[in-house]
């Protein structure tokens, strides 16, 4: 896919809408790609800070960028569902019940982003749902699990499927593989995870949410630290233990206010991005 742009050029007009929320520093493959994005018809960028980012990089560019806001996030424009009918926690119907998400990322291996936390925290989340009954946990894992798993040897397929098959055999646990997932993430009180995206995705819902973080890891880019002062982080299972006692259990949360002083950041139109998106493209015919 990294020079279809380039192949297209001439007889085909080329928009684009990059699939996550860019947070972490990545700058080719987000906005470098020489067969890409400089033939891009359009590419449309979810804030201004994002374009800055662009025009401040060395190498090519897009010729023509347009802030729209991101189409992901159009899902908070919407009144939120009712957590007792959003069906994806194992106890859906005693939505009093605190719900946590723990989402772990897929680079593991050196060369990668080396987001991934799991050879810790995969064995450390399990225990904490084990030792909480009265907690509702879902495993919501990259799609590409499995593979980043296996190339940097933390797990074999079988051992991901056990692992899998341990967190579904508690009665207060679920495994949550589909999407859309923003009804999931606005039904849920906090979330665990190493990923990159949904640092930016879940923090509109303004719950608090546990970063967990490796030493070696891809920095955030200059959008992602506009925003990291809105969640807590974790290195290790017992800063994990604390945390997670801290704002679970005993329901502290100093970052409250912080979160949602950021939320504009990430939902910067009153308009969905959608719209905006089909009003730059029927401008232009």
């Amino acid at each position: 896919m990294q020079d279809l742009p380039r192949r297209l050029a001439g007889r085909v007009r080329t928009a684009y809408v990059h699939y996550g929320m860019a947070v972490i520093k990545n700058d080719q493959m987000q906005f470098g790609l020489p067969d890409f994005h400089p033939f891009l018809w359009r590419y449309f960028l979810p804030t201004q800070a994002h374009v800055d980012a662009i025009n401040h990089s060395a190498g090519p560019r897009p010729p023509k960028m347009c802030v729209t806001g991101h189409p992901k996030f159009d899902a908070y424009l919407r009144p939120a569902l009712p957590r007792d009918q959003c069906l994806s926690w194992p106890n859906p119907l005693a939505a009093q019940r605190k719900r946590v998400i723990f989402a772990p990322h897929h680079a593991l291996e050196p060369g990668s982003l080396q987001l991934g936390t799991f050879a810790w925290s995969g064995p450390a989340m399990l225990q904490i749902a084990q030792a909480h009954p009265e907690i509702d946990f879902l495993l919501r894992p990259h799609p590409n699990m499995a593979l980043g798993l296996s190339r940097s040897h933390v797990m074999n397929a079988q051992e991901w499927q056990a692992y899998r098959a341990a967190w579904q055999a508690l009665p207060n646990a679920a495994l949550f593989e589909d999407t859309p997932y923003f009804d999931t993430f606005r039904s849920s009180d906090a979330m665990v995870t190493d990923s990159g995206s949904f640092l930016a995705e879940y923090l509109p819902t303004e719950r608090p949410l546990i970063r967990l973080e490796r030493v070696d890891a891809a920095p955030l880019n200059s959008f992602g630290q506009t925003f990291a002062a809105g969640f807590y982080t974790a290195d290790n299972q017992a800063d994990l233990e604390t945390r997670f006692a801290e704002l679970i259990l005993e329901g502290k949360d100093p970052l409250a206010q912080t979160r949602a002083d950021l939320v504009p950041l990430l939902v910067p139109f009153a308009l969905p991005a959608a719209d905006k998106i089909v009003a730059e493209l029927r401008s232009l015919m």
